[in-house]
């Protein structure tokens, strides 16, 4: 096994355990958006170890538009999508589906499927969460913060969400929000570290 191989897969690894972490509301890394970064990362050395094929010449693992690619990340978008042609009322394959977009840094598209999740009432953390970067990815601040206030009223004690708020009121110029919201992360972060 080569190098980049294994490095690709201990960042894939990070990217779990810190998706994890803010499912239980950690913060592991301090760093908004590493996961969706280790993911990236992870997808270019795990290409770059494997090896390019003749006549490619675009960058190890991006595509022309510097996003990550692969063959797994192609697979799984197509799966959702034959599950969501089999089955379109099911918010849980847009989800997923805008999952993969999310993480292949393809944000209009990772939208799309996360309104649909959301317009077939799929109640849930993430996809607002999520959607909301999708929104801060494509300088659509405003729309972010209303998705990761949504984020917050289903989980008030996940400190991603506070944090990444704060980060989109420090965009549009709002010091005094994104100060507040970034006290509100840190004060969640002490309180989940002091947990047994």
């Amino acid at each position: 096994m080569s190098i980049f191989l294994l490095l690709g897969f201990l960042c894939y690894g990070f990217a779990i355990i810190d998706f994890a972490g803010i499912f239980f509301g950690y913060d592991l890394t301090g760093t908004p958006f590493s996961p969706i970064a280790a993911i990236f990362l992870g997808s270019m050395l795990i290409k770059m170890g494997g090896g390019e094929e003749e006549g490619e010449e675009e960058s190890p693992g991006l595509d022309s538009e510097g996003s990550a690619k692969g063959e797994y990340d192609l697979a799984t978008a197509e799966d959702y999508s034959e599950a969501i042609r089999l089955e379109p009322d099911d918010a849980v394959h847009w989800h997923n589906r805008g999952l993969v977009y999310l993480t292949k840094g393809e944000w209009d598209q990772a939208i799309n499927d996360y309104s649909e999740a959301i317009r077939l009432e799929l109640v849930d953390y993430f996809v607002w969460h999520n959607r909301g970067i999708a929104y801060s990815m494509n300088g659509n601040y405003a729309q972010a913060i209303k998705d990761y206030s949504e984020a917050i009223k289903l989980e008030s004690d996940n400190a991603e969400s506070w944090r990444y708020r704060g980060e989109a009121y420090k965009e549009l110029g709002d010091e005094v929000k994104a100060k507040a919201d970034f006290l509100k992360a840190e004060e969640l972060e002490a309180k989940a570290k002091s947990k047994p």
